[in-house]
């Protein structure tokens, strides 16, 4: 897994099992990126990838 910084913005690129946290605006490859509407202020979203469905689950944690 390899982590980038981008000021106080943090992407965490990861393999299909791991679990990724992203903030509003983000996106992952082959996603489309996140609406404000979907992440509350603060909140960090996690999103648990399972191949070959892709995504499967999508909850927020502050």
């Amino acid at each position: 897994m390899k982590t980038t910084h981008h000021g106080r913005k943090r992407r965490i690129i990861a393999s299909h099992e791991d679990v990724v946290l992203l903030y509003a605006g983000e996106r992952l490859p082959d996603d489309e990126p996140l609406s404000a509407s979907e992440v509350p202020p603060g909140c960090k979203v996690r999103r648990i990838f399972h191949p070959p469905r892709g995504v499967v689950s999508t909850y927020c944690n502050i």
